[in-house]
């Protein structure tokens, strides 16, 4: 691979770039990721109870709900159905996450927990090095929900609460990317700009470090 080829900067409409962010190793930081999903979706869901599973959140775009999946692995077994397969049209995918319904408040208590305190990983870190991880989970998840390559370079997330949004801002500016924040009727919208940075970030995030160099 050349210089050239290998510092390209990466976007997520780039083939298999979503999945590599969906396939990223679970790391340290899973249940965070989950814990911002939950946050952000978790009223969303369109289907009731079945009597044996239960729903915990839904979502929009290719490779969140598979991801929040194997993340869940180690709390209890989570499935994602779509919920309109007619209506695939990737990126666009509408997906349900649903847990044992003996399981489901032992999970979102969890996942609460979680998010409760959330900030003590991007404040109070063991490292620094810990907290650029956690920073990079958490926009990896966010990127996965409702992330978009904005016409001009970089990148637009898409959040459904003001919570998200402050922590993604806050993450950002962790990892020293600028951020600005454009509030929405419902939630807001975090534009990261900096098309070299963005890369850099979506490279990480898809655990390829050897690209996050170019970024």
């Amino acid at each position: 691979m050349t210089t050239t080829a290998t510092c390209s900067l990466l976007r997520l409409d780039q083939p298999g770039v979503r999945k590599r962010l969906s396939a990223a190793p679970v790391g340290e930081y899973g249940l965070l990721e989950v814990a911002f999903a939950w946050h952000e979706h978790h009223t969303r869901s369109p289907k009731p109870p079945t009597g044996r599973r239960e729903p915990i959140l839904t979502t929009e775009l290719e490779g969140a709900a598979e991801r929040i999946v194997r993340l869940l692995s180690t709390v209890t077994w989570a499935t994602a159905t779509p919920i309109d397969p007619a209506a695939r049209r990737p990126p666009w995918i509408a997906e349900q996450v649903d847990v044992p319904v003996q399981s489901f408040h032992r999970t979102t208590r969890l996942l609460r927990a979680e998010w409760r305190t959330r900030r003590r990983f991007l404040t109070r870190p063991a490292t620094p090095r810990a907290a650029s991880r956690a920073a990079i989970a958490l926009f990896r998840m966010a990127t996965l929900l409702g992330g978009f390559d904005r016409p001009t370079g970089g990148l637009t997330v898409n959040t459904g609460t003001v919570e998200g949004a402050d922590t993604l801002i806050e993450a950002a500016t962790l990892l020293g990317i600028a951020a600005e924040r454009v509030d929405r009727h419902a939630g807001a919208t975090i534009v990261l700009a900096e098309s070299d940075k963005v890369s850099g970030l979506l490279a990480a995030s898809g655990w390829s470090p050897e690209l996050a160099q170019c970024g």
